[in-house]
């Protein structure tokens, strides 16, 4: 059973969800930028896996936010506990290529993707070992998932003064999984974050790991229609990205 961590962190899914649905057209724009901010990287790599260029395929992600989510208005239907965000998307993205397809579209007004982010995304298909593009939505969605959690992970411990507790746990974990750096002796990290010894280190790495373990699964729970639905969700993320 996992403790709910009951901190302020930034608006959830179903909150932008709710702003979307409303009649107010400034608050659906702004939910709209939003959520294409938080969704784009697994929707942008989608199409690129389909062959398309990376212009195009960053038009098509435009596009489809414009176009299917906030025009045809995509989550008008979607409720918690019961619509699976990530299944829903992949549904709408294939029937939106489909659609699409051999169609010249007008880049939409109002929603702009992250550059950053999308040489993230550019940098997954410099090494690419996925074959599909559900495998490519799949990866791009659950480093997504790890990344918000681990921004609300960071800001806890930031905002509680224990900002030491998760620099070691960044160093020693995160760094590893997220951006292939090298896992370094605890040793190490006690000296450059001023722990008292190499088993201090290792204890707060540890603590903070079971905490971060916490903010996946209530990031990962927003996300679904059910708590069935989180372990299988979580086993995608393990099988796509590594567990941590």
């Amino acid at each position: 059973m996992h403790r709910l961590t009951h901190a302020q962190f930034e608006t959830t899914s179903w909150t932008l969800l709710a702003d979307l649905q409303r009649s107010d057209e400034a608050g659906r724009h702004d939910a709209l930028a939003a959520l294409a901010e938080r969704y784009w990287p697994p929707v942008y790599a989608y199409y690129r896996r389909s062959g398309r260029q990376h212009q195009e395929a960053a038009d098509l992600a435009q596009a489809f936010f414009a176009d299917v989510v906030l025009t045809r208005r995509l989550f008008d239907g979607a409720r918690p506990g019961q619509t699976k965000l990530r299944t829903l998307i992949l549904r709408a993205l294939k029937n939106y290529l489909i659609d699409q397809h051999r169609r010249e579209k007008r880049r939409p007004q109002g929603v702009s993707l992250s550059g950053d982010a999308m040489h993230v995304v550019e940098s997954h298909f410099a090494n690419d070992d996925v074959t599909t593009v559900e495998q490519a939505f799949d990866r791009e969605w659950s480093a997504a998932i790890i990344s918000r959690a681990m921004k609300r992970c960071e800001q806890h411990y930031r905002q509680s003064g224990r900002e030491r507790q998760w620099q070691v746990f960044e160093a020693k974990f995160l760094g590893p999984i997220l951006h292939s750096t090298v896992s370094r002796p605890y040793a190490d990290l006690a000296a450059e974050f001023g722990f008292e010894s190499a088993q201090t280190a290792a204890t707060a790495a540890h603590s903070v790991k079971k905490r971060a373990m916490t903010f996946l699964h209530e990031t990962v729970a927003e996300t679904v229609e059910n708590p069935a639905d989180v372990e299988s969700e979580l086993a995608l993320i393990a099988s796509t990205l590594g567990a941590l």
